[in-house]
């Protein structure tokens, strides 16, 4: 017979009066958990994507019950649903089972029982996490048995459910213990709520104000290497598990955290229940020596913050000019006093106290404005820094969109999953020329730096600056690099480079020449591009090669043949030769999957192919894919050529201006009058747009010959080949043109700067 005095009679004991959180328990996991369950697997056996209709009886229905096998893993095993209420009830059961310590009179009818204090925590916390394991086991149990009756393999389920429950476990154990620690910390339930949320969300608190001082103040800050997400959370480190278990690589290690970090805050959460003084229950903080500690800690981050929104309200842009660092003091001040003020009455929970502790204040002020100057005159040396080559392992170096064919710049991992240009270059670019990287960086920095301060001097237009029109300036791209240093750090930096720099050419020569640099970011040098054509059934590959407007469709095995030899001239191929020819045609491949709600997503690999890329093209040609010209003359039914005439609209512009003046206006009135004019579209001004249209067969011939689609002349990287945006071409093709009528029957081409047909600019030209 059991003892009521016996440790599991106490936790029998201990349960009788927790019973409301044994039925909200149950009710989660034996109730909703199964239905939810059943709805899922029962919403996938009515085959809602269709695929009985399309491949038939046999294969249709076991495709729909591989659909209700995966509906039922994902129910079970890391749905969002399943998550919130395994976080929920570690909350929920943390609080009750140990709130006892808020009420005195509680505290003083514990203490009068004969329990030893380390064997009453014991109770509790065994207690608690049975009170979530057994209806979790159950309601799991349940949702195997609706499985079974559906038809689905539980024998493979199983697995996985069980597997489900470790991980879910271990994210209960974390938020558990950090719910406890939080109880121990603190004397009231909102008080405990709060703590909890802090704890929760601080560092991410932390490194977001962090990220966002260097995004403001620091011109080569990488955004990308922006990591707001805390490492030191339940959450975080469960999500991590469960990505890093999908991929099948990297789940160790965020194991561990999570074990780690469960076992520190249980730890934690005991030793401060030993030192808990009985006469803190009420009080805002338990332990006199955190209430400064605690406010500190967090009053800084905040005040940084306020000062950070600040500055965006009022446009404080310290990179350029120094204007509105006025109001950000001023923020940072008035956060620094309130702040500190308003937990000083939470701490005493009486207004009278918001000026006590006014050390405090100091302190906190004095850390903040150090924190807030070292950012403003970047005293770790931050923006200007560009590491010795020599201590240099690795490099990544990612230019923005280069190369990115008819605009498709995203890429595919070997399972056909999505990842940024960042992402893939981080993962597979292993440069060994660091000197070439890092002479770029200190080479594009310093003229940067220097044609920056003409530009503000000269009062030069920034877009003109970034795009090449003012000669001066050059044509300036950013790239994001990464240096994988000797020491294991990883160094993210951006930068502008000119690209119209000579010495910069050369060493996007050595850089971008490298075979290690196109297999780590360009789609046409990828393996996975090969495996996705050849080997892969688990997607739909379709392949097209064109130009945009015109385009035949190829075999996978065609299209993989093709890449093979593609690959071997882009890996000979320098930048130089990129920079100066325009694609004469794309080879775009379609990877499309099916999801589980029924719905299709389609990724788009685009790749330029040049008309020096001889075999490649041989190939298509052998094969006929190849599409001979931009624009055949024989499918057109009239051309419209768009002229803006922008030097003569800045001529009338001018005239405007001073006829203003002579009519005997302020000059300060004339200048205002030509700003709010300027902000007007062109026909406000004055129109000098010119539309031509042509249906002579030999105008036609005679600019189909130059003219290309706009998707090949898309933002350059390189600067190379622009495209002359004084002109817009409307090509409008005959009735049973072979032509891709995704966009109609109207396409649309441009010049490249310098080819425009002397007739074009003749009849295209502004005429007062």
């Amino acid at each position: 017979m059991t003892s009521r005095n016996s440790f599991w009679g106490s936790i029998i004991e201990n349960s009788k009066r927790r019973i409301w959180v044994w039925a909200l328990s149950a009710l989660c996991f034996m109730l909703a958990l199964p239905t939810y369950v059943a709805f899922s697997v029962n919403r996938q056996a009515g085959d809602p994507t269709g695929y009985i209709r399309s491949y038939g009886q046999e294969i249709g229905r076991q495709m729909v019950r591989d659909n209700m096998l995966d509906a039922a893993e994902y129910c079970l095993g890391y749905s969002p649903f399943l998550v919130v209420i395994v976080a929920g009830m570690a909350f929920l059961v943390g609080m009750q089972g140990f709130s006892w310590l808020y009420s005195r009179k509680k505290i003083d009818f514990y203490m009068g029982v004969p329990v030893k204090r380390s064997k009453r925590f014991l109770i509790i916390w065994l207690g608690g996490i049975i009170i979530f394991l057994i209806p979790y086991l159950l309601g799991a149990a349940i949702s195997l048995l609706i499985a079974s009756a559906n038809g689905i393999a539980v024998g493979t389920l199983i697995m996985s459910v069980l597997l489900a429950v470790g991980r879910n476990l271990l994210l209960f154990l974390g938020v558990y213990h950090l719910t406890i620690l939080a109880v121990m910390l603190t004397g009231n339930i909102v008080i405990t709520v709060f703590a909890f949320g802090v704890f929760c969300l601080y560092e991410y608190m932390v490194r977001s104000v962090l990220y966002s001082y260097q995004q403001l103040f620091f011109e080569h800050f990488s955004y990308q290497s922006m990591e707001t997400e805390p490492l030191l959370s339940p959450f975080a480190l469960y999500w991590n598990l469960l990505k890093a278990g999908e991929r099948g690589n990297g789940w160790s290690g965020y194991l561990a955290g999570l074990i780690l970090f469960a076992a520190v805050m249980g730890i934690l959460g005991y030793i401060c229940y030993l030192k808990r003084p009985a006469e803190s229950a009420g009080k805002a903080m338990t332990f006199r020596i955190t209430k400064p500690i605690v406010k500190i800690l967090l009053m800084v981050p905040v005040s940084l913050f306020a000062g950070y929104l600040m500055a965006e309200s009022v446009n404080y842009r310290p990179i350029s000019s120094g204007k509105g660092i006025g109001f950000v003091i001023f923020a940072l001040a008035v956060a620094v006093i309130v702040g500190c003020c308003l937990m000083q009455v939470i701490y005493e929970f009486d207004i009278k106290g918001a000026l006590h502790k006014k050390s405090h204040i100091v302190i906190t002020g004095v850390l903040v404005a150090l924190i807030f100057m070292v950012f403003r005159y970047d005293m770790a040396g931050f923006d200007d820094y560009v590491p010795d080559p020599k201590d240099v392992e690795s490099v990544a170096f990612i230019p923005g969109n280069y190369e990115a064919a008819a605009g498709y710049s995203s890429h595919v991992d070997e399972w056909g999953n999505y990842m940024s240009n960042w992402e893939y270059a981080r993962k597979n670019m292993y440069l060994t020329d660091a000197e070439a990287v890092c002479s770029l960086a200190q080479l594009s920095m310093e003229e940067y730096e220097q044609l920056t301060q003409w530009a503000e001097s000269m009062n030069i237009d920034e877009e003109e600056f970034y795009t090449g029109k003012t000669e001066k300036a050059g044509y300036w791209s950013y790239a994001s690099v990464i240096y994988r240093m000797k020491n294991g750090r990883e160094i993210c930096r951006e930068f502008q480079i000119n690209v119209k720099n000579e010495e910069a050419v050369a060493y996007l020569d050595r850089i971008i020449g490298e075979p290690a640099f196109k297999k780590g970011y360009l789609d046409g040098a990828s393996e996975n591009l090969i495996t996705l054509l050849e080997d892969n059934d688990k997607y739909t590959i379709e392949a097209f090669y064109g130009n945009m407007v015109y385009h035949n469709k190829m075999s996978r095995s065609d299209a993989a043949e093709f890449v093979k030899i593609y690959q071997a001239e882009l890996l000979n191929a320098s930048f130089s030769e990129l920079k100066e020819n325009v694609p004469k045609g794309v080879l775009l491949v379609d990877v499309t999957q099916s999801t589980k709600d029924g719905g299709r997503w389609t990724r788009t690999i685009g790749i330029n192919v040049y008309e020096f890329m001889t075999e490649s093209i041989s190939y298509l040609r052998d094969n006929g894919y190849f599409v001979e010209d931009h624009l055949n003359p024989e499918d057109v039914e009239r051309i419209q050529i768009v002229n803006y005439n922008s030097a003569a609209r800045e001529l009338l512009e001018e005239k405007q201006k001073m006829q203003a003046g002579a009519a005997g206006l302020e000059e300060a009135v004339a200048e205002e009058y030509t700003s709010v004019r300027l902000q007007m579209s062109p026909s406000d001004v004055t129109d000098t747009t010119v539309y031509v249209n042509y249906t002579d067969p030999e105008k036609i011939a005679a600019i189909a010959k130059i003219i290309y689609p706009n998707d090949l002349l898309g933002y350059e990287w390189d600067g190379g080949t622009p495209r002359d945006d004084e002109y817009e071409v409307y090509v409008y093709f005959k009735n049973g043109a072979g032509i891709d009528r995704e966009y109609g029957i109207v396409s649309y081409y441009g010049f490249i700067e310098g080819q425009v047909p002397e007739f074009v600019q003749d009849e295209t030209a502004y005429r007062e």
